[in-house]
């Protein structure tokens, strides 16, 4: 199964699969913030760095690898956080997940795992659900706290 690894940061998706014994036929992320990005590749060197998730071409990806993919992602959470403004999915960067919408439909991935945090259920859950649902995915949702994992911190994220 291939892996995209959008909004990847220094990639803590690909570090889970990997802890977890997960290996990928290929590798991608899409990171536009220049550390993170050095993290990532240093991490994961036999990664393809796919830089701004607006100028992925998902049918590309999909024709040039195949059909069988795995997309994670945590797309920006700052106008759906508490702390945040308030836009929800309006905002610039939380609107983001149309992007990753655009891509999940050029891809047609078997798999699909979103990270957010929890005020997304209440400011936006249907515009990431339903478009979901309308491609055919079964869709499963929890929250769980980083301390559930063992974490000091509670910090709770829906997935």
């Amino acid at each position: 199964m291939n892996h995209l690894d959008l909004f990847s940061g220094i990639g803590g998706f690909s570090l889970g699969a990997r802890l977890a014994g997960i290996t990928w036929s290929s590798q991608h992320f899409s990171e536009i913030e220049p550390n993170a990005i050095r993290i990532y590749q240093k991490n994961f060197p036999e990664a393809v760095a796919h830089g701004d998730i607006t100028k992925i071409d998902g049918q590309k990806l999909r024709e040039q690898y195949g059909t069988d993919w795995c997309i994670t992602g945590g797309f920006p959470c700052q106008d759906l956080s508490s702390a945040g403004s308030g836009r929800g999915l309006s905002g610039s960067r939380s609107g983001l997940w149309f992007q990753m919408l655009r891509v999940i439909r050029e891809i047609q991935p078997k798999l699909v795992i979103i990270e957010n945090v929890p005020q997304l259920l209440t400011h936006g859950a249907e515009l990431v659900l339903c478009p979901l649902a309308a491609l055919g995915m079964d869709i499963e949702w929890a929250v769980i706290p980083a301390s559930a994992v063992g974490a000091c911190h509670v910090r709770k994220r829906v997935w």
